[in-house]
């Protein structure tokens, strides 16, 4: 079973009691079980993702201190910049417009080793609010 916080995720990389190949797999589990019903996602970049986590595979084993956030999977707003991705921010004005950098915190998230995922829905441009269809609330 998937950690539920970023704290028992990282006890598990401590021990070595789990790689971030299979924390991945586990997430997307989750998330090809929930996704038909919350709709949370607008890009999912699988394969991009699961390269980084076997990267991430190899680097654990050479080094004893991780970063905070190593091998922690997530998804960016889709009005956060991601390098080579779109970011639409819920908006057909600039639909298909591509990234040529990441934003800041994305770049701050890559530094510590997280694993972008994909991007998630977001109202146009951030501006509007609306009840989430959250499972686990």
């Amino acid at each position: 079973m998937f950690p539920r916080t970023i704290h028992a995720l990282r006890a598990l990389y401590a021990r070595r009691a789990i790689s971030p190949s299979e924390a991945l797999a586990e997430f997307l589990a989750v998330i090809e079980r929930k996704e038909p019903t919350v709709k949370a996602w607008t890009q999912l970049h699988i394969e991009e993702a699961k390269a980084h986590a076997s990267r991430l595979d190899q680097m654990m084993s050479r080094v004893a201190e991780l970063p905070p956030l190593f091998g922690v999977p997530y998804g960016a707003k889709d009005i956060f910049h991601a390098a080579g991705w779109p970011t639409e921010a819920g908006s057909r004005v600039i639909a298909g417009e591509v990234s040529s950098e990441d934003a800041t915190v994305v770049r701050l998230l890559r530094a510590q080793q997280a694993i972008l995922l994909g991007k998630t829905t977001t109202t146009e441009f951030a501006n509007w609010g609306g009840p989430p269809a959250t499972p686990n609330a």
